[in-house]
């Protein structure tokens, strides 16, 4: 087990290490690496723990029917790659997936992050990713709700909800980088905030996604779905050199040639249908 009332089911991992300690509160504290191969399963759920690095690091298997609740990851010495369940997918998969109550804290030089998916590479899979009440904060490039880059075939049913706090150059709600052929139905619920730019040049922050390449069609995407939790924002710091732009848009910060086929975006008193 991995934590109290926590169950946790692997086969055919490849690499695990366990080293798990109990600190005053009785909260686990606990070094953790675990690379699965492509004949690998993970499922069920976990719970209370906290982590140095994200739970899984390199994944070509299935991680499937899997909840993790009140889950703080933070890096301190990463530069590429970071998640709270698993900081890079190749040609593996990732579906059912609930992050709730959950924290990625990361270093100014962090980049590719995402509460789920740090980077996902060609042939990959993501479906079925509901993140809740978590927050993002710190990354320097591609820090997304759900997941850092993207370069897969296609995104379907993803969710964000909590809040994302970061000085990165590519900023989404639900991606920062995407370089997918396909996007259907992505839904955010957050307050992103853009700190004070300490690195320079372009940025691109959106609601959905930061950078959007590849021609990307998008359909039925929303920033702030009317659940009244609260109204989602994006706020800007100041910015300190003048070479600095920032793009920000609703829905996505950057397209080269992407259509969006429904979407929508409501921030404040201020919303917008797009048909």
């Amino acid at each position: 087990p991995i934590g109290e009332g926590t169950k946790f089911n692997a086969s055919n991992i490849q690499t695990v290490n366990f080293d798990i300690e109990r600190d005053a509160s009785k909260k686990i504290t606990r070094t953790f690496s675990l690379n699965l191969n492509k004949f690998g399963r993970v499922t069920g759920s976990i719970a209370n723990v906290t982590l140095p690095n994200a739970l899984i690091g390199y994944n070509t298997g299935l991680i499937s029917n899997l909840t993790i609740d009140n889950v703080d990851v933070t890096y301190s010495n990463a530069t590429m790659d970071a998640a709270i369940l698993n900081a890079e997918t190749d040609g593996g998969t990732v579906k059912n997936v609930t992050v709730k109550n959950s924290k990625l804290n990361m270093t100014n030089s962090v980049s590719n992050a995402g509460a789920v998916v740090g980077e996902l590479l060609k042939n990959s899979i993501i479906s079925d990713i509901t993140v809740e009440s978590t927050t993002i904060t710190g990354g320097n490039y591609a820090v997304g709700g759900v997941i850092g880059k993207a370069s897969n075939k296609e995104l379907t049913n993803l969710s964000f909800g909590g809040s994302i706090t970061s000085g990165a150059n590519r900023i989404g709600g639900i991606v920062a980088g995407s370089f997918v052929e396909k996007a259907t139905n992505l839904t955010v619920q957050a307050k992103i905030n853009h700190s004070s730019a300490s690195n320079y040049g372009t940025k691109c922050i959106g609601g959905i996604v930061g950078y959007s390449d590849l021609a990307t069609t998008y359909k039925d995407i929303s920033f702030n779905a009317s659940d009244g939790s609260y109204t989602s924002e994006i706020n800007v710091g100041e910015l300190h050199d003048s070479s600095t732009r920032i793009y920000i848009g609703g829905l996505i910060g950057c397209a080269n040639n992407a259509p969006i086929k429904s979407g929508y975006w409501k921030a404040g008193s201020n919303s917008k249908q797009l048909k």
